[in-house]
């Protein structure tokens, strides 16, 4: 499937969820979180899911953490993961999902934000995360991270489940092709 920038492509909601999901693992992976599975086998009112095995110490207790520059970068990199899904939706059908299909994403990209900022104040936080909103769209308007958020969608709608092992495995074998390009470009 193709990101489409005028939303004339009717996905199915299969595949909408597993590139939703492709799109949260391969921004996870690319940031070096530990994704333990994905799924796009419903479970309740949940489409799909990609869980990581450690999550940043903001979802885990909202107790206080120090936040330094390091820190900020690693829950900005958490941020990105979260909005990376729906992202991908947008760009398959050419506008924001509904906050419906994002509520829980967006809710844990506020309680980063929130981490972050260290303020309880609406605005500023609303304003950092727009911003990276767009910074989750540019990841996923990528050709590279697109192509692949495509190929990983392909095998979800093929096999449903995958590890964490085999979605590290699966998206270090696309690299090969990617660094065939690479080489024959600086031979060439």
């Amino acid at each position: 499937m193709e990101a489409s920038s005028s939303g004339n492509r009717k996905a199915t909601r299969i595949e909408r969820v597993a590139y939703h999901e492709a799109g949260h693992c391969v921004a996870d992976w690319v940031h070096r979180h530990n994704i333990a599975s994905v799924t796009i086998c419903p479970h309740g009112d949940v489409l799909g899911r990609a869980t990581v095995s450690r999550l940043p110490p903001r979802l885990r207790s909202y107790d206080a953490c120090e936040v330094d520059g390091r820190t900020t970068r690693l829950f900005e990199g958490w941020i990105d993961a979260f909005y990376a899904g729906p992202a991908t939706d947008a760009a398959i059908i050419g506008r924001r999902p509904s906050s419906n299909s994002m509520a829980h994403d967006q809710h844990c990209a506020r309680a980063l934000a929130e981490g972050i900022l260290g303020i309880d104040n609406r605005s500023p936080i609303d304003a950092f995360l727009a911003y990276r909103w767009e910074c989750a769209r540019c990841f996923v308007a990528d050709l590279v991270n697109w192509q692949f958020i495509d190929a990983l969608a392909k095998e979800l709608l093929a096999c449903r489940t995958m590890t964490g092992k085999q979605v590290r495995s699966f998206l270090r074998s696309c690299l090969r092709p990617l660094d065939t390009v690479t080489d024959e470009r600086s031979q060439g």
